[in-house]
């Protein structure tokens, strides 16, 4: 079962992820730092009821190769978190 979904914002400078509604961006962003990821947590980006389960992603910085790798540490750091 697929429990995020992800979209380009209209700038196409920035991926926006919803991850699974238990998943907390801000106690999220230490661990993906730890390895070497670095996000925006996406609450701070509501005007009303912050959705704490959202990051914000660039990807204009960095080569198609580094971006990669840091979608790849991500995403094994949310399925470790998650418990997969």
């Amino acid at each position: 079962k697929r429990d995020w979904s992800s979209d380009v914002c209209s700038s196409d400078l920035f991926l926006w992820l919803t991850l699974p509604p238990s998943a907390d961006g801000v106690a999220l962003l230490p661990k993906a730092m730890a390895d070497g990821v670095a996000f925006v947590p996406g609450a701070a980006f509501f005007a009303a009821e912050p959705k704490a389960n959202t990051l914000r992603l660039s990807f204009t910085q960095g080569t198609p190769e580094t971006i990669d790798e840091g979608i790849k540490r991500l995403g094994a750091l949310i399925a470790r978190e998650a418990g997969l």
